[in-house]
């Protein structure tokens, strides 16, 4: 069965996520100031009773509470590097269990875990200082310690920045086959704070095999459903909404989420009729908006969500998507870039003239491994800030396609590869001329 089965229901209803579990934490004697990850594993029944009441609302996924768990959070609380993974596990095992207990006296239920993975707080070079495959390891010491607990499926949330998504999702993919949503958080223009494209984020995580993609956080349901809305007309992934309360109001000094319970739920009810495939609560839900949510999907017809092919011929980078016509591939600029230095200047100069994409013909790239090919990773980072063209890349020695594999973990979209004895490289469409 294809991954994306997987999050769709046989019975074309929704699955429903749980809602918000700082606030709970809150309201349950968590106080200030300290390492969330450690005052819950030293009070693990507080979060085990939220889940459990997520449970018996009618959610039928639960996070577990590894939001802030990787290692650069961790170590900014007091944690000792080597101790991130045993953290995790443990912080998975609470949400297991609740599962495992809830199924024992409900055999008919439909439960799942999914591990939760989150921004890392650090910005990747040029804007900061960690590196790609340093971020993919980060990732990758989650993904071991949650799938060792025993996670049914893997969530991706909250996140601003695309390039850190596709990390976390390489590194769930490098260890297995679990299904994965991927879900963005967006500034009120429609963008991410990093600047990337909403439709651009759903091709490129697509493309790496992601299962369902979507939005947390950011607003309410009437917003979110508005960034979904021209996303069904492309999609090829059931789409995830898993707003706040409404927007945030400050009372007395308080951070106050205004959407009570029925509100919330008749609001997001036109998410459900647009048959988005994922529906939860963020920021300022309980377990009563839960409820509401579960009635509300109860009451309604299946709606199951059309899944789009229109996105099988379509590249981007993080901020421009274009369709190809491989008639139009001629016409298109061609940069032959023999060293990586020459690469920034010509690419500028092509992009100038606004083309809807570029191909780059790399007859410089060094050999797969060669310390040279650093230069060349150092070139493209900088080189997709600047130029917002979807990319189109060709390697006229066939034995540079291995260099050119490697080169593209980094490539913040989904590239083209065209050329005799192209390969087909993951995240990438292979285009025949």
């Amino acid at each position: 069965m294809a991954h994306t089965n997987r999050l769709i229901r046989n019975d074309g209803t929704p699955w429903l996520l749980d809602g918000a579990t700082g606030t709970w934490l809150q309201s349950h004697g968590l106080p200030p100031g300290v390492s969330l990850e450690r005052w819950v594993l030293d009070h693990p029944q507080v979060l085990a009773d939220l889940q459990r009441a997520y449970l018996e609302a009618g959610s039928q996924i639960i996070y577990t509470f590894t939001f802030g768990a990787n290692r650069p959070k961790l170590l900014r609380h007091g944690y000792q590097p080597d101790e991130a993974a045993a953290c995790n596990k443990a912080l998975a095992d609470i949400s297991c269990q609740v599962r495992d207990r809830y199924l024992g006296g409900h055999p008919g239920a439909t439960v799942l875990v999914a591990g939760d993975l989150a921004p890392t707080g650090e910005f990747l070079a040029p804007a900061g200082t960690m590196s790609f495959s340093q971020l993919v390891e980060v990732y990758s010491e989650q993904v071991s310690a949650l799938v060792k607990s025993g996670v049914d499926l893997f969530v991706i949330e909250t996140m601003f920045d695309l390039a850190q998504t596709r990390a976390a999702l390489i590194a769930i993919r490098q260890q297995c086959q679990l299904p994965v949503i991927a879900s963005m958080t967006l500034e009120p223009h429609g963008h991410t704070l990093s600047g990337d494209r909403a439709d651009c984020c759903l091709l490129t995580l697509a493309a790496l095999s992601a299962d369902a993609f979507g939005f947390n956080c950011s607003q309410g349901p009437d917003e979110l459903a508005d960034w979904l809305r021209p996303l069904l007309r492309i999609s090829p992934l059931p789409l995830l909404a898993k707003p706040n309360a409404g927007r945030p109001v400050q009372i007395e000094g308080q951070t106050v989420f205004p959407m009570d319970p029925q509100a919330f739920a008749s609001r997001m009810e036109q998410l459900a009729e647009i048959g988005i495939a994922c529906l939860g609560g963020c920021c300022g839900t309980g377990p009563e908006h839960i409820r509401q949510m579960r009635m509300m999907i109860d009451r309604q017809p299946p709606i199951p969500m059309p899944l789009s092919d229109r996105s099988e011929m379509m590249i981007c980078s993080a901020r421009q998507t274009w369709t190809v016509d491989p008639a139009k591939i001629s016409t298109l600029p061609l940069i032959e870039v023999r060293q990586a230095d020459e690469w920034v200047d010509d690419m500028m100069e092509a992009a100038d003239n606004d083309p809807p994409a570029i191909i780059c013909e790399l007859s410089g790239l060094p050999d797969n491994g060669s310390p040279d090919l650093d230069d060349w990773f150092d070139t493209l980072l900088e080189l997709q800030l600047m130029v917002h063209q979807p990319l189109i890349f060709t390697c006229p020695d066939p034995s540079a396609w291995a260099a050119l594999r490697s080169l593209l973990t980094i490539y913040n979209g989904k590239a083209g590869i065209t050329g005799h004895q192209a390969p087909e490289i993951s995240g990438t469409l292979r285009i025949t001329c």
